[in-house]
């Protein structure tokens, strides 16, 4: 695998990441990953988005994780939700850009704030054909295009979440549209920890039959 470190124009703002590429020549998946909250520490190093990232590496796709403006090395300062949705934006936009990425065959997962904004994002951009979210911290109103979006759909979330109650997340998976899956993973909290590494081959292996297999 290539690992860089990546700069990606975002309106008047850049936006850092990290590129991670398997070696060799071929047409890959693409996956962008969103962090959770920057007001809560949130960051591309944070522990369930690193678990996601390797995972993408391990099973040979192309995994782009970024830094919302105002995080880390990226400019601007710390924005609303539609800040962020333009971030998102722009980061698909630089994955198609990489050599090796298949454009058939983009997806997004998303770590709580992340999540929700990757349930946002993504009925508006056509080029998102699959979506995987963990622990989404989003309670949808009568609007939100995510209940009509018809296009491959994988939840996971904690049965102890604090954050996103088990009732939340049982309502919110209830009420978006075919196709979708799910898991609640039995004795664990919002932030994962020591359960990454299951936690990223259920996300991951989603995105395998659903962008490769599939």
């Amino acid at each position: 695998m290539n690992e860089t470190h990546v700069s990606i124009p975002c309106d008047e703002n850049t936006l850092e990441g990290t590129l991670s590429k398997p070696d060799g020549n071929g047409q890959y998946a693409g996956i962008v990953v969103c962090h959770p909250h920057p007001l809560y520490g949130g960051d591309m190093y944070n522990n369930v988005v690193e678990a996601v990232y390797r995972e993408l590496e391990n099973r040979l796709m192309v995994a782009l994780r970024f830094n919302f403006r105002g995080v880390g090395e990226s400019g601007g300062s710390v924005a609303d939700s539609s800040g962020n949705l333009d971030d998102i934006g722009a980061a698909i936009d630089y994955l198609l850009t990489v050599d090796g990425v298949d454009p058939a065959r983009i997806g997004l997962v998303g770590y709580s704030y992340g999540a929700a904004m990757t349930l946002r994002y993504a009925p508006n951009d056509e080029r998102v054909r699959a979506i995987a979210t963990i622990s989404p911290a989003m309670t949808p109103v009568s609007s939100d295009p995510i209940q009509k979006y018809d296009k491959p759909k994988y939840f996971i979330s904690g049965e102890k979440d604090g954050v996103v109650p088990l009732n939340k997340f049982k309502y919110l998976v209830g009420i978006v549209a075919e196709p979708k899956s799910y898991r609640i993973a039995a004795g664990v909290d919002h932030f994962w920890a020591g359960h990454e590494e299951v936690m990223a081959d259920d996300v991951v292996s989603f995105l395998v039959t659903t962008l490769v297999a599939g």
